[in-house]
Parts: structure tokens; sequence; C-alpha cells
């Protein structure tokens, strides 16, 4: 070890014991934990949901689990999540239906409809839709699902966000909401592709003939 090695040292040491006595406080005392690398990237998601540091996570999640062991009423240390948005279903569904993209099939308005209710009932249930989760209650192959999300998210009727998933590979995981202005910027996207904005009333033209199936 060389001279200069020892200044940096007591510094850190200095440091070190500025920190313990500002954060830990009288009733608190430092440990350590082994967690997996993906328990860990999901305290670091809390820890930034939160605003807080992970070692303050890690606590509470401690607490919570004693609790639980000693068959205990938990007091639940985090802040309730925040309310889905309110989605009115109904009217995306009619302006789904009367689109009129130029690319789209019938097919297509009927896939694109389906995992918009697909998002909405996760997101209803309380879990973070993503295109695989979508895909699993569906059946369908999550290539699938992702391709006809990236079209929503174009079109103005949901955000997609990554999110931490702590898997192997490197691979992301999106969160797929719908936006609250969803009925308007759907409106506005196929204004500006096709010139028109969409019927809120009866369909188009082209479907007020057809026979009854």
């Amino acid at each position: 070890m060389s001279d200069q090695d020892v200044p940096k040292q007591s510094k850190h040491s200095e440091y070190h014991k500025r920190w313990k006595a500002g954060t830990l406080g009288p009733d608190l005392v430092q440990t350590y934990a082994h967690i997996s690398k993906q328990d860990h990237a999901r305290v670091q998601a809390v820890a930034r949901a939160e605003h807080q540091r992970i070692p303050q996570i890690i606590g509470k999640l401690v607490r919570l689990g004693l609790d639980l062991l000693d068959l205990k009423q938990p007091e639940i240390p985090f802040r309730a999540p925040p309310p889905p948005p309110k989605t009115d279903i109904a009217a995306l569904t009619t302006l789904i239906l009367n689109s009129r993209f130029p690319e789209d099939t019938e097919t297509t308005r009927f896939r694109i409809l389906g995992v918009i209710n697909l998002i909405h009932l996760e997101t209803i249930l309380g879990n973070t839709p993503t295109g695989n989760a979508i895909a699993r209650r569906a059946h369908s192959h999550p290539s699938h699902m992702n391709f006809t999300a990236r079209i929503l998210e174009k079109r103005g009727l949901i955000d997609r966000s990554p999110i931490p998933t702590g898997g192997k590979g490197g691979k992301r995981a999106y969160g797929l909401r719908i936006r609250e202005d969803a009925a308007a910027a759907f409106n506005q996207a196929h204004l500006a592709e096709t010139g028109l904005e969409i019927s809120e009333g009866q369909p188009p033209d082209d479907l007020q003939n057809d026979s009854e199936i």
C-alpha cells in the first residue's frame, strides 16, 4: 500500500461515518443481505418509484416479512398504487371500428380492438400489461402482440414504457398503458393519415349496406 492510498481511505472512512450518523439514527443498524439479481432489480424499481434509497426499501421489506412470520397484519410501508387511468372503452371501441386507416382490413381493426381490451382488462385487474402477458391470456404469440402494440403506440392509443425484468440476455419488457387522451390522439392520427376525422356515430358509408350475417 502506498502513502498516496492512505488519505483516500481516511476520507472514505470519514465519509462513511458521517453517512451512518446522518442516515441510520439511534433505532437503526446496518446489515447485509444476499438477494438474487432478479429480486435486486425489483428492489431498484421500487426504490426509484418511491424516491428512496435501496437500504431503506430493503428494511421495509424485511419488516413486512417479519410481520407475516408473526402472523400479524402487516403495515404496508409503500404508498398505494395510483388508480388506473379512466378509460372510456366503449368510445374507443366505436372509434377503432369506424376508423379507416389505408393499410387496415376488417381483421386488423378487430385485432387492434382485441388488444386494447386486453390491455384494459389487465390494467383494471391491477396488473402491468405487457406484450407477453396479453399474449399468454389470448393464447397468441408474443411477437404478434408486440407488433400490434407498436401500431397502437404510433396511433396514439397507448404508451409503451420499459420496465425492469431481471432477465438474462438484456431483453426488455414494455409496460402498456392506454393514454388518457387516447380517443383524441387516435382521431388526430387518423386525420393526419387520411385527411378525415373518425365518425363517432354510424359507421362509414362502406358498411351502411352490409347484409346481416
